[in-house]
Order: structure tokens, then C-alpha cells, then sequence
């Protein structure tokens, strides 16, 4: 099945339900391992013989350099040329070196996830015990419960004709999962920085209005991070100040904010990002977000193209309690991280704790939103549905 990952495009693909699943599947692993392994063995051959070419060149330069300076000092030849070419030579080579060893420094992680449209019922499928998906069904109720704007623009959807006239169905869900993953790194961050060991001068807090730009053109972040007593179903709330405060001889003492309410349907969530001092967030032209270090830059993109996926027919009945038609669509939900490392971090040695973050964040993230890993990980699948069947074919003989 063609995916376009850059391309926004609302496409139908028929659904590719026939055939054996996990044979296919297992074969696609064994191929997987078998590229692996020979690309190794080609990458070991390759790095041999560069490695072996950059030798004989800083050798060649070491010897041209040493001869130079020999002929120099014993007044024989004062031709500089020889000992320009050693210099050059040399330097060609530890250039090499220095790439080879610390040359990649950008890494790409793409994780694909999913989600189930209920046409007739026109909501998102909620799925118990997979984050994305039952973040994006809650937090699409909570939107449409307080925006009037939003869930108008919602209702004037024509979900029967969903794969020609879905153009904003494709803008509120990748609204809504941008919205879920700027969360997580927020949540990410605060628990990660929440530690004795990080020195607060060493760290930067954001806030909702020092990320306007990025805020202004995500309607859910805007919505949820907007404070509570600027909203009519937190007005009543005893505490929509945002901290929960106690005197002392008279005097208030500030012990915590409120992080996240919920009142009427609708959410409140805080939103900050705290990271190592002079990181700057960005929105870019292509819509991704861009978060700025002195170590690294990681980009984050959330792609809805309108690309279905398979998802087993048993799973749906049987897991989710779902009767299969064709009016439970389900979709690729696409994330894409990039993080590019500044070549000054290279020569680094220090701090590096306060930039640690990234490889959890990658891993927690994969964990929530990965289909593969919730199917294979998470839920077992495969080992699962033998048990149901097993237990379903039960239960018809007890009551035959």
C-alpha cells in the first residue's frame, strides 16, 4: 500500500482484509532481518576500505610534513611545498576520521499509529488502553462540547462521502493530533526536569504566551491551555486561579497549580515546556515544529493524509465490540521526528543530562502511538485472539 508522508492527500485505498495476515507478516520480519544482516556485513566492508584510504593518506601527510620540517631545519631545502601538500593531506584525513566517527548527526524516527472513524455515528472510535486514539476521541468531545465554531465545522462534514469531501475532517484530526503530541512533550518534560539534580538557572520555562505562533494556528491548544477564568464552564470553580493557595499569619502561600480540570464537559490543561536555557520553538512553512537547543534540533511533524490501514476484522468485533462494515474506516495517523545534532555538541562534555530527555520522549512516544507496538507489545494480539476464539466457541457449545 503507497503511503505519501509528506504529501496531504485524502485518497481511498481499498482495505486489504484477504489472505493470510501472519504469514505475510512473518515473512516481511524474516526479509527485514536477512536486509539487516547483509547490509551490515556491506557497511563493515566499506568502512574497512575508507578507513584503510584515510590512513594511507595522513600517513602520506604525516611523512611529506616530517621531511619538510627535516629539510627545513638542516637548511637543505626551504621549498614550502612539500611541507603544504603534508599539511593538506593530513588534515583531509582527520577530517575523514572526525566525520566517520561523529558524521551522523541526524536521526529520523517515523511512528505510525491509528485511528477508527465511526461514520454513522460521526465521532472517533475511543480505544481502551491505546493512548492516541483515546486521547483523540476524549479530547475531540471536550472541543466540540466548548466550541460552538468547531463543532459546527465538525456537523457540516459529509462522512458518507468521507473520502472525496473529508478536506476538513483531515485538518481538525491532525489539529487534534498535534495537539496530542505537543501534550506529551510537555508532560515529558515537566516530569523529567522535575528533579533536585537540574539547576533551575540551566533551564527555560515557556508558557502559552511565549508560544503564540505556535499556538494561533492549533485551535485544541489554544482552547484547553486557555485560562480557566476566561471560560464560561470554569466561572463557578472556586479555583480558577489556577493554584491552590493557603495563608499563613495572614500571608498567601502559593503550594502547587492546577495542571488539568475538568467541569462540564469540557478540559482545562496547563501548558509550559521546560527546557535547557536559549532553546527557542518555532512553527515552520510546512507546518512542523521546530524546538531549537544549543545540542540539537528536533522536528516535529504530524501528517493525517486520509491513508486507511488494516486492522483485523476480529479485533473489531471481538476486542473493541464493533460489528465490521464499511463504516468504520480506520486511518494512519503518521509522526514524524527528526533531531539533527549541532557539530559544536560534538565537542560537548558537560550538561548533557539536561538533553537526555530526547531518547525517553522517542520511546514513550512509539509506546503510545505505534500501531505495530500495540498490537505486538501492548495487546498481544496474536496470542489473544486464539484465547477469545477459544472462549467464544465456549461459551455457543454451553449455550447450544
Amino acid at each position: 500500500m503507497k503511503k505519501h508522508k509528506a504529501k496531504q492527500t485524502f485518497a481511498y485505498l481499498p482495505d486489504k482484509r484477504v489472505g493470510n495476515k501472519q504469514t505475510v507478516k512473518s515473512d516481511k520480519k524474516m526479509k527485514n532481518q536477512q536486509t539487516e544482516f547483509l547490509q551490515s556485513i556491506l557497511n563493515n566492508k566499506k568502512n574497512l576500505i575508507e578507513l584503510v584510504a584515510a590512513a594511507i593518506v595522513i600517513g602520506l601527510g604525516v611523512n611529506f610534513i616530517a621531511s619538510s620540517v627535516f629539510d627545513f631545519l638542516n637548511f637543505k631545502n626551504k621549498n614550502l611545498t612539500f611541507l603544504i601538500i603534508g599539511i593538506v593531506l593530513t588534515l583531509i584525513g582527520f577530517i575523514y576520521y572526525l566525520n566517520k566517527f561523529f558524521g551522523r548527526k541526524k536521526f529520523s524516527k517515523t511512528i505510525e499509529g491509528f485511528f477508527i472513524l465511526d461514520k454513522k455515528n460521526a465521532k472517533i472510535i475511543d480505544i481502551d488502553n491505546y493512548d492516541y486514539a483515546n486521547k483523540l476521541a476524549n479530547n475531540l468531545k471536550y472541543a466540540f462540547t466548548e466550541d460552538g465554531a468547531l463543532r459546527n465545522t465538525w456537523k457540516k462534514i459529509d462522512f458518507d462521502d468521507i473520502f472525496k469531501k473529508g478536506k476538513q475532517f483531515l485538518k481538525i484530526i491532525n489539529e487534534a493530533s498535534e495537539y496530542y503530541l505537543l501534550e506529551k512533550l510537555s508532560t515529558h518534560l515537566s516530569v523529567y526536569f522535575n528533579n533536585s539534580k537540574f539547576d533551575n538557572d540551566e533551564l527555560t520555562e515557556y508558557q502559552r504566551n511565549d508560544i503564540p505562533d505556535v499556538l494561533l494556528k492549533n485551535r485544541f491548544l489554544e482552547l484547553f491551555s486557555k485560562p480557566m477564568e476566561q471560560r464560561e464552564s470554569f466561572i463557578s470553580d472556586e479555583e480558577i486561579d489556577g493554584v491552590f493557595e493557603f495563608k499563613i499569619n495572614g500571608e498567601k502561600k502559593t503550594v502547587g497549580k492546577v495542571v488539568s480540570n475538568f467541569r462540564n464537559g469540557v478540559m482545562y490543561s496547563h501548558f509550559d515546556l521546560k527546557l535547557p536555557k536559549n532553546s527557542k520553538l518555532k512553527r515552520n512553512s510546512d507546518n512542523s515544529i521546530s524546538l531549537i537547543t544549543d545540542r540539537f534540533t528536533i522536528n516535529l511533524k504530524t501528517i493525517i493524509s486520509g491513508i486507511n490501514t488494516y486492522i483485523p476484522r476480529e479485533y473489531e468485533e471481538h476486542y473493541l465490540g464493533l460489528n465490521y462494515s464499511s463504516d468504520l474506516p480506520a486511518f494512519i495517523a503518521t509522526y514524524v521526528i527528526e533531531v539533527n545534532f549541532h557539530m559544536r555538541s560534538i565537542f560537548k562534555t558537560n550538561s548533557w543530562q539536561y538533553y537526555e530527555w530526547i531518547d525517553s520522549f522517542i520511546n514513550q512516544i512509539e509506546n503510545d502511538i505505534s500501531q505495530e507496538y500495540y498490537f505486538t507489545e501492548k495487546i498481544e494480539w496474536e496470542k489473544t485472539y486464539p484465547i477469545i476464539k477459544m472462549l467464544k466457541e465456549k461459551k455457543e457449545k454451553l449455550q447450544n
